[in-house]
């Protein structure tokens, strides 16, 4: 990913739109059986590469005028603890980066996957 990014910013003009919707398939199973390895995998997809494209991506779109960031919302009827630990921290990242942005026209927001086609 970091060499992508590096590519993107050394060769390409500020992306107008991020649609940030990765994830591992979710393992329903109870707390007692919480897999730490497995949840580091999931931050990591989640989560991790979601802080470095922002990191990367939002200060060029800032730059640049504006642009869309969009995470994925909270599935209904997801509720073992990785995924609700996970959404949660990317709602926060969500909302954090909308108040920080806002003022440069970046509009940074949860959406589900279904309302991306309303949005373009």
């Amino acid at each position: 990913m970091r060499a992508f990014l590096s590519d993107l910013t050394d060769s390409h003009p500020a992306p107008t739109c991020l649609v940030h919707l990765a994830a591992l398939p979710p393992i329903e199973a109870p707390f007692a059986a919480f897999d730490e390895e497995r949840f580091v995998q999931q931050r990591a997809v989640a989560l991790d590469s979601a802080l470095v494209l922002c990191k990367a991506i939002l200060p060029r779109m800032a730059a640049a005028g504006g642009g869309r960031v969009y995470f994925p919302a909270g599935q209904p009827g997801s509720r073992d603890a990785a995924s609700c630990i996970l959404q949660g921290a990317v709602e926060g990242l969500a909302h954090a980066l909308a108040a920080e942005y806002a003022g440069a026209g970046v509009d940074v927001r949860c959406v589900s996957p279904a309302q991306l086609p309303g949005l373009f």
